[in-house]
């Protein structure tokens, strides 16, 4: 097993930096430094963040179009901005309201390219294919993928997708506690399929090469029409599939 300098392992998943000073709060990203007199929380950044990140090159354009046409990054803005105005009472002022479902996976999705900009190589490359609506389902999945790694102590590197050779994972972490390396593939379900459906997508992961020990993560994060009584059995399809493709030869 391969493992790195002690220097690095010694590394941990960088904390918030977030401090407030004459009414206006400061925030490190990476190794910028963004600030703002309109951010009472960091929730307030959040919002803010993942404008600055992907607003401008979604632009204008794309919110001009039909509501259901549109990016779904900019469908949630929609709906982002129409639940603050039924809810901020006083503009200004720390307001508190039950979290959405839109919400939640607006601010998660900010948070989570929060916690990748200190990898810029690796959110530079997530970011191009989220402003893709025919890729943004499998990259926004691999944000799922890539923050929890990070906050668990891992630095992330992506594979060389250059290389036409031989077939690669998303990218190789490194859990700096102990310098251990591990191949990580993250494949997603597509919409409108049936969620314990797993077993291609676990088959083409287990055939790609690695060098290291493999991680595989599987999104099943799809609308769920089952009775109690079938959801057992939709567990117990998807693990039969789950040993059924560990034991195939993969080639």
């Amino acid at each position: 097993m391969h493992k790195r300098s002690s220097e690095s392992s010694r590394a941990r998943a960088k904390p918030v930096i977030s401090a407030e000073m004459n009414g206006i709060r400061f925030v490190v990203v990476g190794n910028q430094l963004h600030y703002s007199d309109k951010w009472k929380t960091f929730h307030d950044f959040l919002f803010a963040y993942l404008s600055s990140v992907l607003g401008q090159q979604l632009g204008n354009e794309e919110l001009r179009n039909p509501l259901p046409e549109q990016h779904p990054i900019a469908q949630w803005y929609h709906h982002v901005c129409m639940y603050q105005r039924q809810t901020i009472k006083v503009p200004g002022l720390v307001s508190t309201a039950p979290a959405t479902g839109v919400v939640s996976a607006y601010l998660e999705l900010a948070y989570n390219l929060y916690l990748l900009a200190h990898n810029e190589e690796i959110q530079t490359a997530l970011i191009k294919r989220l402003l893709h609506k025919e890729q943004f389902h499998g990259a926004h999945y691999e944000t799922y993928v890539a923050a929890p790694l990070i906050k668990a102590g891992c630095e992330l590197e992506f594979e060389n997708e250059s290389d036409g050779s031989q077939s690669h994972c998303e990218f190789t972490a490194t859990f700096t506690t102990t310098g251990n390396l591990y191949s990580v593939e993250a494949k997603a379900r597509q919409p409108g399929k049936p969620a314990g459906k797993i077993g291609n997508q676990l088959y083409n992961a287990l055939r790609k090469k690695v060098d290291w020990p493999r991680v595989v993560f599987i999104d099943i994060n799809a609308p769920d029409t089952s009775t109690d009584s079938e959801k057992t059995q939709w567990m117990d399809e998807a693990m039969k599939q789950c040993r059924h493709c560990a034991r195939r030869k993969i080639r």
